[in-house]
This record gives C-alpha cells, structure tokens and sequence, in this order.
C-alpha cells in the first residue's frame, strides 16, 4: 500500500517525509538539506527553491523585490502583486508545494517514489494560524494536487517524531508516564510552545503560546539595521544614502547566512557587491566583519522576548518549571550559541534536548503520525456557561478531530433564556484553560459570547434556544444559535 507523506511547510525551508519500513526517508534538495521556501517569478514562470534564493545573490538582478522569502507568512493576509500581476496567497504557496511534489517524484531514489502516496498528507502547521490560513492552505495543497488528510501543531509533530525515532513509542511514553514535556519550536518564522502531559499512552497537549514576531527572520532584519548603522558611521554619514534596486533584499540573504554560519565560527565576513547607488565613484559596496559577541548584542532583545514565553506559559498554569521533565528544543535559532546556553541555564542539560534533526524533525513527525495512521483528538471539552456558573460539556475530551472531507457530527442542545429583560439572550462558549484543571471551580478560556435577539415582554425560561456546533477538517469550530420564537440565528466561527 502506497505511504502517506508528512509535509513541513515551513516559512525558511520545506520538506517532504515518508516512513518506510520503520524508517524515515527525506526528499532533500541538491546540498541534502531541505527546500528553501522562497519563489519568484519569471514571466509567469514560478522559479522556488534554491532557484530562487541564488537571484538574492546576482547583483545585477534588477526585479529581486519580487522575491517571496516566506510565502506561508501571505495566508491569511490578502493578494500580493508580483512582477505587476496580482497573486493570491494560495496561488502562491501552490506553486511552492507543486515544486516540492514534482522534486520529490523525480528524485533518484525510485523505490522510496514508488512506495509514496503523493496525493494525500499530513500537514504541520504553527500554533498561531488561524482558520482563514488553514483554509488557503488547504487550498494551496488541493490546487498542488494533495489533500491534507489532517493538520498537526509543528511542535507537537516535532515530539511524536522524537518518540517514535527508537522505533519504540511505548517505551517513551512509559519513560515520561504522568510527567510534563515543553516543545519549544523557534524556527525562522515563529515560535512555538506546546505543554504536553504524558499519561496513559497518550500525548495531551495542555497549553499552546505563540510568538510570529520573535522568529530568524527578525534576526536578520536586526542585523541587516546593525550592519546599515556601522557602514554609516564608517562612512561618517547621519542618512542613508540611495541604494540599488533589491539591494536591501541581497543584504538580508548574506545577513542571514552571516547568522548561521556563526553557530559554528566565531567571526564571519559579509561583502555586498554593488549596495549603494552613488552617482560618482565612491565606492558602493558593503563590506563588514560580524562577531558571535556583536550577534549576541544584536539580538538580545528578540532573545530574552523568546526566552520570556517559556515563563509566561507556566505563570499562566501555575507550574513550576522544574516540573518539566524534559524540554525538545527544536527549529533553527536553536543552533544560535547563545539561546542553547540561556536554555541550559533554564533547564539544566539532563532535560534539554535540542534536536541535531531540527530542520527536518516536524517533517519527520508528520510521517510518522501518517505512518501510524494517528488520529488526533481534543485535548480539553467545549463548553456552554451555565446561567448558575457550571458548565455543560458539548464536545468532550477525547473527541477524534475530523480527518480530511469530514467533520465532527452536528451536536444540537436546546438552552432557555434566563433573563430575557434586554431582549439578548448570550451564550458564552468556553474550555478549561488547563487540561488537567477541569472543575467547575477552575479558569476558562472564552472562545466568545453569542448574542440572539428575543423578546424582553417574554417571561423567563420560554424563549427557546437552539445550539448546534461543528468542528471541520479545518478545525475551525462553528456555531449556530436559532431563537425558536423570533427564529433569528446568530453563526459565528472560532479556532480550536
């Protein structure tokens, strides 16, 4: 039977996995690492991957701002004009997945290409990404010839691959039984926590935080600032002067590589040729030397904000974070020297684990939970506020989320109002902030409060309420609320 892959779309590079025979296997690009997500176009023509990032490099190129470094961060976020045409974002993060695709079938390992399902895929996705994203991205797939049998959070998908690589996952799973795990996923886009307890064979995840403005690329615009301001006080200029076209964006791409060759070298030299547009003959080129110590300075900020978010998290749960019984660190910033040694400090190295697999780990998750055919389920109960402040369980834990062309049936509950005096009768929709605080008495997260018009003459209790709710494969939760007597609904959407 033919395999179905794990995709990792992700906002630096992509990648495509699938297990075979206990297993996994990677569709790498040229250098054997994964495909940059980057795209241009040419006359129409979409140009991806390490195609496109090298047109970074060309001074001469006169159209690199039309160069997409991180398509995924489009989704959600309206059209985006490209060499004059306009792009809608699932036009252009198809055009990346097809790439993928049509790489991964040429690849010359025919006998991995024969054993994979090409049509159907399990599909991290970040923390943060709201249902309209997912659902453009759905698109993207289904326009690239995929369908996304289920999405999965990156770091959760990121854990499951670092239990399942033994080949034993019963074993982990006994290993860290009734303990807590931190993901903690800093990639080029985003950051990432997930809070998973571990019990009864079964990965929970507790709480999520997310942080889109904290990830590498925000590295490499900080550095790309430092690197403007030392050639302006080289120069002994208070303004930047005119610079070539693109040059900005061929800045950046050298920034970026000065970033990461610095986890392994202590000084790296960026040179960009042809940077300024003077109109005489001063000279127009970039050329600085970079320390590890100037990078540190450089990006202390984004770091200790980083840093913050594992504090934050546990404050909010009330757990101490010598609880954690072991922190996955994973995603590229986690190479960065001076965040491995913030972590260390944080949780000691007994229960660090920052993955030497972090470009290709939430890749290798999404195969295996393919592999194993798992399905994922509601970690904590969708709930109605009760008027006497108890809560009435609608979809509850262990709820199998929907798998691709299906949804959770329809769950209708017929609720009365109250206190009708406003002529509103509110319907608050809710979960347990903490998966392992579900009582009555503990906090809840509110997901929103429907209002449905109804007569204030009424008396209470006879204004009837119907409620019918539905996650979809999208897993965006929607609601209905109908007034049995005036009939009028009231239907909004959330994201579980």
């Amino acid at each position: 039977m033919a395999k179905t892959i794990g995709i990792d779309f992700g906002t630096t590079n992509s990648l495509i996995t699938v297990i075979l025979t206990e297993k996994a296997r990677y569709f790498l690009d040229g250098s054997n690492t994964p495909y940059p997500s980057i795209i241009t176009y040419d006359s129409g023509v979409p140009v991806v991957g390490k195609a496109a990032k090298s047109r970074l490099e060309n001074a001469g190129v006169s159209n690199v701002g039309d160069i997409i470094r991180a398509p995924k961060r489009l989704l959600g976020k309206g059209s985006k004009y490209i060499e004059g045409k306009e792009y809608q974002p699932s036009e252009v993060v198809r055009d990346v997945i097809r790439y993928l695709k049509e790489s991964a079938l040429k690849s010359s390992e025919q006998d991995v290409v024969d054993h994979c399902d090409f049509e159907k895929a399990i599909v991290s996705i970040p923390v943060a990404m709201d249902g309209r994203a997912r659902s453009e991205l759905r698109d993207a797939f289904l326009q690239a010839g995929i369908n996304i049998v289920q999405f999965v959070h990156e770091p959760l998908a990121a854990l499951y691959a670092h239990f399942r690589v033994d080949g034993n996952m019963t074993n982990a799973l006994e290993k860290y039984h009734d303990k807590l795990v931190l993901v903690y996923d800093w990639g080029g886009g985003t950051l990432d926590l997930t809070l998973c307890h571990i019990l009864d064979n079964r990965i929970t995840q507790i709480a999520n935080e997310g942080d889109n403005e904290v990830g590498g690329d925000y590295v490499d615009e900080a550095i790309v600032d430092y690197v403007l301001n030392a050639e302006l006080k080289e120069r002994g200029l208070e303004t930047t002067p005119p610079v070539q076209v693109g040059a900005r964006a061929r800045l950046l791409d050298f920034c970026e590589k000065a970033k990461i060759r610095l986890s392994t070298r202590s000084i790296e030299h960026i040179y960009v040729e042809d940077f300024f547009a003077f109109d005489d003959d001063t000279d127009p080129d970039i050329e600085i030397e970079l320390a590890r110590e100037d990078l540190d300075l450089i990006s202390e900020h984004l770091i200790n904000r980083g840093l913050s978010k594992i504090d934050e998290l546990l404050k909010k749960l009330d757990i101490d974070q010598r609880r954690i019984s072991l922190c996955l660190a994973t995603g590229g910033m986690i190479n960065m020297p001076r965040i491995k040694e913030r972590l260390i400090e944080k949780f000691s190295i007994d229960r660090l684990n920052c993955s030497d697999r972090g470009d290709r780990i939430i890749s290798e998750g999404c195969a295996w939970i393919a592999h194993d055919n798992a399905r994922l389920t509601l970690a904590k109960p969708i709930e109605v506020r009760e008027a006497r402040n108890s809560y009435l369980k609608i979809f509850r834990a262990g709820t199998p989320l929907p798998i691709v062309g299906q949804g959770t049936p329809d769950e209708s509950i017929i609720l009365y109002c109250v206190d009708p005096r406003d002529g509103k009768a509110k319907i608050q929709l809710c979960r347990p902030e903490n998966a392992q605080q579900m009582a009555a008495m503990d906090s809840r997260v509110t997901y929103d409060n429907l209002v449905v018009p109804v007569d204030p003459e009424l008396k209470p209790f006879v204004e009837r309420i119907e409620l019918k709710l539905n996650i979809d494969h999208n897993l965006i939760l929607s609601a209905k609320a109908k007034s049995g007597i005036s009939q009028k609904i009231t239907e909004p959407e959330f994201n579980y």
